[in-house]
């Protein structure tokens, strides 16, 4: 303990020692400033780094709602579309004239079997049940 105590005693007394000292000192100190310096900037760039990528995805979360929100649109302005061309289509409905129907069957067997198969209507009979009834005069039953 003794050679620690009288080596700093030494240091004290000496002035180049005592100058080394503060040389080293001041360098330690301006590389911690400088790695303090270093670590801000970096800290900096991850933050603007990850503002940015926040940005980028925000914008393209924006993008894609206004692209649904003009899909929707576009869907909105069809379906009205055709429920203004269905209303048209509705205004002046055409009927059959009484010679047309009486070339169709209007028998009671043939209207009571469409009339259940009607009631069993899905998707897969639908075309057939539409092609069953351009044949079949229910005009008599209504």
């Amino acid at each position: 303990g003794d050679k620690k105590t009288s080596g700093k005693k030494a240091e004290r007394e000496d002035p180049q020692a005592q100058i080394k000292l503060e040389e080293q000192r001041e360098r330690e100190r301006q590389q911690k400033e400088e790695a303090d310096k270093l670590a801000k900037e970096l800290a900096e760039k991850l933050a603007l780094e990850e503002k940015a990528k926040a940005e980028a995805e925000e914008a393209a979360r924006i993008a894609k709602e206004a692209e649904e929100a003009r899909a929707r649109a576009e869907e909105a302005r069809v379906a009205a579309e055709k429920k203004k061309q269905m209303r048209q289509d509705n205004l002046s409905p055409s009927r059959p004239e009484e010679s047309d129907l009486k070339a169709l069957d209007s028998s009671i067997k043939r209207n009571t079997a469409m009339i259940k198969k009607l009631r069993q209507l899905s998707e897969e009979s639908r075309a057939m049940l539409c092609e069953e009834l351009k044949k079949v005069n229910m005009s008599k039953y209504v």
